[in-house]
């Protein structure tokens, strides 16, 4: 829902589609991108994209670098074929993450989030798993 000015500039560019015979915008995309072109500085999406093609993800958990990924994906509203969006995402992984990527032969964006989030959750559980049997549990 857009609010004050916004909503004015979308009213204004509605109305001047429909003068000239044309259909009024009612994608979400090509709504997003003509506010962007409106309300955001070619700067300040150069900026965007900037730091999108350097995310990586470090210390991060899997599902923060998922987030920061897809909101950097949002904000800088590229179109992009799907292989190049999966290879910008794996370039950021931790090597880990990017070989299992790579040798479960993931094709999509949305597999390889699946896999990464999975790998991770089994890897830990394992690692939960092969504590020392000898130990003796200690209550605090």
């Amino acid at each position: 829902m857009l609010i004050g000015e916004a909503k004015i500039y979308w009213r204004d560019v509605n109305d001047c589609l429909e003068m000239r015979g044309k259909t009024p915008i009612t994608d979400w995309i090509k709504m997003k991108q003509n506010l962007q072109k409106k309300y955001l500085s070619q700067s300040y999406g150069n900026k965007l994209l900037d730091q999108w093609n350097i995310l990586r993800q470090g210390n991060k958990s899997i599902n923060e670098y998922i987030t920061l990924f897809n909101d950097y994906m949002m904000g800088c509203a590229t179109r992009e074929n799907k292989t190049m969006t999966l290879r910008r995402f794996c370039k950021g992984l931790n090597d880990d993450l990017r070989r299992e990527v790579v040798f479960q032969g993931v094709s999509t964006l949305d597999q390889a989030c699946t896999l990464v989030q999975n790998y991770k959750l089994v890897t830990k559980n394992q690692r939960m798993n092969c504590q020392d049997p000898y130990s003796i549990p200690t209550r605090s």
